[in-house]
């Protein structure tokens, strides 16, 4: 399972890229994979159905978790009556974990100035070619606030790592 955040999404499983049936399913897989633990049911409902009365938001998100795992066939997806999550992590593989990993692996190291070690300065570069595009361009929900919210500072946090490791590239460079 290949799931790119960076820029348009898009979800690939064996090569073969998967559209999920409807926006809230698409967040929801978003949010959990990003979130890497599971997460209560209530929580959920408010980031996604924050309007809606709760037995409406329940409903709803039975109803993207039935989606998903229609979607994602190997039960990617665990779920019960109190928590939702990514079963699988470790065929996962997400741009937006892979960006953050390589940026904070280059971050693990003390260097002198502004000079990179050559590991750090590859793992930084790799980082820059993962980044597409800014996260989720061109989608959000209108109608939840909370998920744009979170969706708004994710992306502000990227662009940020982004703009840090093209900065400690260039002075490599000069």
């Amino acid at each position: 399972l290949r799931l790119y955040y960076l820029g348009a999404p898009r979800i690939e499983l064996d090569g073969r890229e998967l559209r999920p049936g409807f926006r809230k399913a698409l967040a929801l897989l978003i949010y959990l994979t990003l979130a890497k633990e599971r997460q209560r049911r209530e929580n959920l409902m408010n980031l996604l159905w924050p309007d809606h009365a709760e037995n409406k938001a329940r409903a709803s998100l039975r109803h993207a978790v039935y989606s998903i795992r229609k979607l994602l066939p190997d039960a990617w997806l665990v779920a019960d009556r109190h928590e939702v999550g990514i079963l699988d992590e470790q065929n996962v593989w997400c741009d937006v974990a892979e960006f953050q990993s390589a940026v904070s692996r280059a971050a693990e190291h003390e260097h002198t100035g502004a000079v990179l070690r050559d590991e750090c300065r590859i793992r930084l570069e790799r980082a820059v070619e993962l980044y597409r595009g800014d996260f989720l361009k061109g989608f959000g929900l209108r109608d939840s606030e909370n998920f744009d919210d979170w969706q708004f500072f994710q992306a502000e946090g990227l662009r940020q790592d982004l703009s840090n490791a093209l900065e400690q590239i260039t002075y490599c460079y000069i």
